[in-house]
């Protein structure tokens, strides 16, 4: 029993760890996509 508690914590560890680095990216991607958004538009309207 004691060593199938240990497995599941470093499974745990490992999903959270997971989490972490796919929100991480996420987040990066979110502001990349904003920031090609928000200069789109800001050159769109320098052109009108």
């Amino acid at each position: 029993m004691q060593r199938f508690n240990r497995n599941t914590h470093s499974l745990s560890s490992l999903v959270h760890g997971a989490s972490v680095f796919f929100s991480v990216v996420a987040a990066k991607e979110l502001v990349h996509y904003f920031c090609g958004e928000v200069v789109r538009k800001v050159v769109s309207l320098k052109e009108h």
